[in-house]
Formats: C-alpha cells, sequence, structure tokens
C-alpha cells in the first residue's frame, strides 16, 4: 500500500480516543503533547501506526493530531521513511525553555550580592506576551520585604521590568503594543500620558522608574537584560520603601540596576 493509501485508509476509520477526558483539562491539546512527547522521547522515527499504537489513540485521532503538529512544524516527515521525526519548532520551544533556565540560573547568585550590598528587594522575570512572569525574588530591604511566588504574572506596563523591556522597543511595535493593549481596557488620558512619560524616562536614561509598584509605598528601578539574538526578553528589577528613596538615592540605584544588568549579560556570554 503507499503512503498515500495509507492516509486515506487512515481517515477512512473511524472510533473514538480511548480515553477518557478529564474535564479539567483538554482531551485534545493532552493528546498531541502526548504525541509530541513520544516522538522526542524515543529520539528516532515512528510511524502513524506505532504512534497510534502506543498511545492507545485510534487511526483517525492519531492522524489528524500528525497531521496538526506537522503543519505547526512541530513534527516533520522523513520522505524516505514516511515516518516522523521532532519539527524545528519543538526545537525552539525547548531552546527557548533552555536560555530561561539559564539566564535564571546566571543571574541568583548576582541579584543575591546586589541586593545584600543595596539593602534592596531583587526580582528577575521574562516577557511573556503582555505580561511579565516572575522567574526569581531576593529579599534584602531593610523594612519592606517582598515575595512574589515564581510563575507570577503582572502586566508589562505596571511593572519597572515590564516597562524597561517595552522602552527598548521600536516605535512602530510599541505602537502596535499599545494599540493592542490600551484600547481594550479603554485607558483615561491621564493613565496614557503617564505611561508615555515613563517610557520617555527609561529611553532616556537606561532603567525604568515606578513609584509605586504592585504595593503602595515601594518604589522600584528596572533594567533589560540584552541577550543577543535570544527571543527571551528578560529584566530585573530593585525595589525599596519609597521614603527611603530620595532622587539622589534614585539616580544611584539606577546607576547600579543598570551595572548590574552588565554584569548579567556579560556572565551569560562568557
Amino acid at each position: 500500500m503507499s503512503k498515500d493509501s495509507e492516509s486515506e485508509t487512515f481517515l477512512q476509520e473511524t472510533g473514538p480516543a480511548e480515553r477518557k477526558q478529564d474535564t479539567s483539562t483538554s482531551l485534545v491539546l493532552a493528546n498531541g503533547l502526548d504525541v509530541l512527547s513520544l516522538v522526542a522521547k524515543t529520539n528516532g522515527e515512528l510511524s502513524l501506526r506505532e504512534i497510534g499504537h502506543i498511545l492507545g489513540l485510534s487511526s483517525t485521532v492519531t492522524h489528524r493530531l500528525v497531521a496538526t503538529l506537522r503543519h505547526r512544524n512541530f513534527l516533520e516527515k522523513n520522505p524516505a521513511t514516511g515516518k516522523y521525526i521532532i519539527g524545528i519548532e519543538s526545537y525552539r520551544v525547548g531552546q527557548s525553555y533552555t536560555e530561561t533556565m539559564k539566564t535564571e540560573a546566571v543571574a541568583k547568585p548576582i541579584l543575591q550580592e546586589a541586593g545584600q550590598r543595596l539593602g534592596v528587594n531583587c526580582f528577575l522575570g521574562v516577557r511573556k506576551d503582555t505580561s511579565i512572569v516572575y522567574l526569581y525574588d531576593f529579599s534584602a530591604a531593610r523594612r519592606s520585604s517582598i515575595r512574589l511566588a515564581p510563575g507570577t504574572e503582572v502586566p508589562l506596563v505596571a511593572t519597572a521590568m515590564g516597562l524597561s523591556i517595552l522602552a527598548d522597543l521600536s516605535e512602530a511595535r510599541l505602537k502596535e503594543f499599545k494599540d493592542r493593549v490600551f484600547q481594550d481596557n479603554a485607558v483615561g488620558e491621564t493613565f496614557l500620558a503617564e505611561f508615555d512619560a515613563q517610557i520617555e524616562f527609561a529611553r532616556k536614561n537606561g532603567y525604568a522608574l515606578i513609584r509605586s509598584e504592585l504595593f503602595p509605598g515601594v518604589v522600584t528601578v528596572g533594567a533589560k537584560i540584552a541577550q543577543g539574538h535570544s527571543d527571551i526578553e528578560a529584566a530585573i528589577s530593585f525595589g525599596l520603601p519609597s521614603d527611603a528613596a530620595s532622587e539622589a538615592h534614585l539616580a544611584k540605584l539606577g546607576e547600579s540596576i543598570l551595572a548590574t544588568a552588565r554584569r548579567i549579560e556579560q556572565a551569560l556570554t562568557s
């Protein structure tokens, strides 16, 4: 039987997947991820029949899942064997995870040293679309200990880390972001003016500044971590009580966070 005929046979066959639905999750997505995980773990080539047999999926379900993953470049088909291997998009996702973990591992000791020396709360985060995801925090502020669980998501516009990332965008990309985020939220002119001023400040000084971030009475400075050609957009921030931060102190703190960001960048490339 030719490969085309085999595919037609799979499409014509019917039968539900043998797995029971977990109402708290997506069965289709779970099956698709299982297919992807199976091909990755075998580190070789698998046919449609082999994938369906190992996972206990019907021929129709297997064909549709594999076709979708192939269309999205998560799987590739070897034209010589007709079997499937991991695709380029799977590699990109894995590489992104590796780079994120590397950034966190490199940044931790540097942030701890800076936090203890400066007496501030330190944070590390990465961009996820319109949010900043907190990866790590270290509290050394003498009168204000702030802890955020890893994985906490906060809008980019509400954090110094997020503003430092946005300030690094081109005018075209920043406008696209503002049109997408602010239009849906129908924010007022005062907020937009404040946002524009914060972006202008960050571009002029190299670091972002928010005088009341997440928690009242806490002032925060943030700086982006440049990572060459990496798709990861990461940033760090320092926070301390606003009543303990004079203008001169904030200026020095801005210099310190830029120096800390450069140390992390150098460590990532060394």
